[in-house]
């Protein structure tokens, strides 16, 4: 799989009003829910690139390395949630820090 990443990011930390990872412990006790919560800034960035980019893949960088890039299957505004595909440590770092996005 290719992902082709524009230099600068369009979304930032400046962007996310929260960040927390879940685990789904009911129906899937090792699968790592990352749910993101965007600002106002965040949130008409977010639906202005999912709605561009339907269909497609966003990157998602964690301490500045590419760790998941789903597909863009809808227009996302004020909230996303990511699934699988990281640890509940690399979930939970993006809540700790603040250089989500960097």
């Amino acid at each position: 799989m290719k992902v082709f990443v524009e230099s600068t990011p369009e979304i930032t930390a400046s962007d996310i009003a929260n960040a927390q990872a879940e685990i789904d412990a009911q129906d899937e006790p090792t699968l790592v829910v990352l749910k993101v919560t965007f600002n106002e800034s965040g949130q008409k960035k977010m639906e202005r690139l999912s709605r561009d980019h339907k269909g497609q893949r966003v990157a998602i960088f964690v301490d500045k390395q590419l760790r998941v890039a789903p597909e863009l299957q809808y227009a996302i505004s004020d909230s996303m949630q990511v699934l699988g595909a990281i640890t509940q440590q690399e979930a939970e770092a993006p809540a700790k820090a603040s250089d989500v996005g960097k």
